[in-house]
């Protein structure tokens, strides 16, 4: 949950500017490395390259594939398709089919009513990866989200036509880069970044990143952009008046002992649009008890449903209400 007091008033410029120190326990990397480096199990009967799907699907790499790999290999012909006319460049196509059925009962534990619902939820991505040498890399995907049985508070973020969720070009080297254009970030816990895969549409934002690797996962990662806000219809998901956000990020700057490392990051945010009571607590989430009126407001770095807590009028339903959401997901990667 998070909580902002006396932070915002409604007429100023919404700027939450943080300077933290992260210490990653456990994982041996930030998450940013961690994805990178974590590739997903083979699954059985398949090409030896299908163990190379990522959970950011832009981490993929087919380079290597040969033309003797591609022979009687359908998954790698499709991971490593040559592109007329350019010597060298590469294509690889890949794509995601994501149902997800949520059923909720009492949820919002009773605050709201009208909070029990199945939810069918469809994703439909496909992209193309194309390296056109050592030095330039385009990255290209389209997106389509469609939802039955959702509550219309979370339909902008469930439901949209055919749209362009990433398309960005990489320049310069594997160790130093720079990317620009409409891309996912991973960039080292999450936090303000976050995807979103409880939802249905991912997010995304239109920025420019500059990365430099130094070896043994230490990294420097420098992000300006806005957050893609998300429309209905079809190539209309647009960033001009969404979040601002940047940030300058060190991983792994120090191993203070074998299971830990020190990360570094200074983030800016600027919400121009978001909305706030002047000198009031506005808490995105739900309190689990006590007076509340219900308020939909913009939250930090997404749309969601959130409670203002600092109000007083009604009450929840009694200490025996308990809700409850079950999700199955069903998931198929090429």
């Amino acid at each position: 949950m998070f909580e902002f007091k006396n932070m915002f008033n409604s007429n100023a410029k919404k700027t939450a500017l943080s300077v933290l120190c992260s210490f990653s326990l456990l994982t041996g990397a930030s998450v940013t490395q961690a994805h990178a480096q974590r590739p997903e199990k083979e699954a059985p009967g398949f090409s030896p390259f299908s163990k190379r799907i990522h959970f950011y699907r832009f981490f993929e790499d087919y380079s290597d594939v040969t033309d003797q790999d591609r022979q009687g290999d359908w998954f790698a012909k499709v991971k490593s398709i040559p592109v007329p006319g350019f010597e060298g460049a590469r294509v690889a196509l890949g794509g995601e089919f994501r149902y997800r059925f949520e059923n909720m009962n009492d949820g919002l534990f009773g605050l709201v009513p009208g909070q029990d619902y199945d939810l069918k939820l469809q994703r439909y991505l496909l992209h193309a990866d194309v390296r056109w040498n050592d030095r330039l890399r385009s990255f290209f995907q389209l997106s389509a989200y469609y939802a039955q049985g959702e509550p219309a508070v979370l339909r902008s973020l469930n439901e949209s036509d055919a749209d362009i969720h990433q398309t960005f070009v990489d320049i310069g080297s594997r160790e130093k880069f720079v990317r620009i254009g409409r891309q996912e970030l991973p960039i080292g816990s999450g936090l303000n970044t976050t995807i979103r895969e409880g939802v249905n549409q991912r997010r995304a934002f239109d920025a420019v990143l500059a990365s430099v690797d130094f070896g043994s996962g230490s990294n420097f990662t420098w992000v300006y952009g806005r957050e893609v806000v998300p429309m209905a219809a079809s190539f209309e998901d647009y960033s001009e008046d969404g979040t601002e956000f940047w940030t300058a990020y060190f991983s792994r700057i120090a191993n203070p002992w074998p299971t830990a490392n020190v990360d570094i990051y200074y983030m800016g945010i600027d919400r121009p649009n978001a909305i706030y009571n002047s000198g009031r607590a506005v808490n995105c989430g739900t309190p689990s008890a006590g007076e509340f009126t219900a308020k939909k407001v913009l939250c930090p770095m997404g749309l969601k449903p959130c409670i203002n807590s600092a109000s007083s009028k009604g009450r929840t339903s009694g200490p025996g209400v308990c809700g409850h959401r079950t999700a199955i997901n069903f998931l198929r990667h090429l």
